[in-house]
């Protein structure tokens, strides 16, 4: 991820797109384009404090961080950060309407799924995907997705952590049911992250071993990262719906 942001920001984009942009341009780009058959980092994050409720966060600290986030997950250990103005803030934001939330606090600790037809009253649809909610949940069911999934960091894990800590939130392809999940694994992989230019446009940015015409269809890194999610799930660490990305992950090599 961190050369993807230094692509971006090469092209004078300094963050990555946002959910609710995302969104907009999946919309108008449709089902078959780049935009919605591949999974995107977003600039949006998540933070789990131990025995409390999750964070959204609208700019995730792990951005702000990309270089020592990324060498703690190389390292294979947490980001690991103190939450407590996030919380404050959260607490400050939790009466607003929930666009205009900087921080959603969630209700739930473990996995979860919003229906596509509640996307207009959901918080955290509403949260997300702030004035395109209504359409993008409309989109999704054209698309045939009925329910659009969440997944967290478990909070047995959660719970067994010191500090608090922040991972890098990803909307995934629509074959995937677009779902919403912070990225488990080596923030350098080479995942795509898209941004928009100042005119609007929505640009895909991959790092270049995806780019060059003589790479391997994975990296390294890549069979590490999917490795210890397979280890995570296997000891009880991660759901099993983190698998979806060693499936998104097969899905590439086919391609």
């Amino acid at each position: 991820m961190t050369i993807a942001l230094e692509l971006l920001k090469e092209k004078g984009i300094k963050k990555p797109i946002s959910l609710e942009q995302l969104a907009e341009a999946r919309i108008k780009s449709g089902a078959k384009s780049s935009l919605s058959t591949e999974g995107s980092y977003v600039k949006e994050g998540a933070i789990y404090v131990p025995n409390q409720a999750p964070l959204f966060v609208r700019d995730s600290p792990v951005l702000s961080n990309a270089k020592e986030a990324t060498q703690a997950h190389r390292e294979n250990r947490e980001f690991y950060l103190d939450a407590k103005t996030y919380l404050e803030q959260a607490e400050e934001d939790k009466t607003k309407e929930p666009q205009k939330r900087k921080i959603l606090i969630l209700k739930q600790r473990d996995d979860f799924s919003v229906p596509t037809d509640k996307f207009g009253e959901n918080e955290t649809a509403l949260w997300a995907f702030r004035d395109n909610a209504e359409k993008y949940g409309e989109f999704l069911r054209e698309n045939g997705i009925n329910n659009w999934n969440v997944c967290l960091v478990g909070e047995y894990y959660v719970d067994k952590q010191e500090k608090s800590f922040a991972r890098q939130l990803w909307l995934r392809r629509l074959d995937g049911g677009s779902g919403l999940s912070d990225d488990y694994g080596l923030l350098d992989c080479d995942d795509p992250v898209c941004g928009v230019c100042a005119e609007g446009a929505s640009e895909k940015i991959f790092s270049p071993s995806k780019t060059s015409k003589d790479s391997s269809p994975y990296t390294q890194k890549e069979l590490e990262k999917y490795t210890k999610i397979v280890e995570g799930v296997r000891k009880g660490n991660l759901p099993s719906s983190k698998l979806e990305k060693i499936e998104e992950f097969l899905e590439k090599l086919k391609n």
